[in-house]
């Protein structure tokens, strides 16, 4: 039986399915599902609990408050293309823990299979049973 993983993508108008999901599959060996929601329901929803966090350049506040939210959650933040080094060193130190300039779904995604492989040396939360359902 195949582990299921959940990413929770967090980004305003923007959808990266069904994409994310097939370049997920080719790159893990884990099964992903992925939730895709606005920065603001993330922050004020009481049933969130993702496997991996992306945010799709969130402002430093918002890396900050997604820190809060989802302690202990790896957290990937995208930055637009060219931008500059002390806005990365701050999505750092405000808790991302891999910062990614925005080079397309395909970046992205081998990036969350990289952190993912650190959840293949435990069991993802939702094959625990810790999941509420997230729609």
């Amino acid at each position: 039986m195949t582990s299921t993983a959940l990413l929770l993508h967090v980004a305003r108008g923007f959808s990266a399915e069904p994409t994310i999901t097939a370049q997920l599959s080719a790159r893990s060996s884990l099964a992903w599902r992925v939730v895709e929601l606005d920065p603001a329901e993330v922050l004020h929803r009481d049933d969130m609990a993702p496997d991996v966090v992306w945010a799709s350049r969130p402002e430093p506040d918002e890396t900050a408050q997604l820190r809060r939210r989802l302690p202990g959650r790896p957290l990937l933040v995208s930055v637009p293309r060219q931008s500059p080094p002390g806005l990365i060193v701050q999505h750092y130190d405000l808790g991302a823990d891999l910062v990614i300039e925005d080079e397309g779904i395909t970046y992205a995604a081998a990036a969350v299979a990289t952190l993912g492989r650190r959840l293949d040396r435990r069991v993802p939360a939702q094959a625990a049973g810790t999941h509420a359902p997230c729609t």
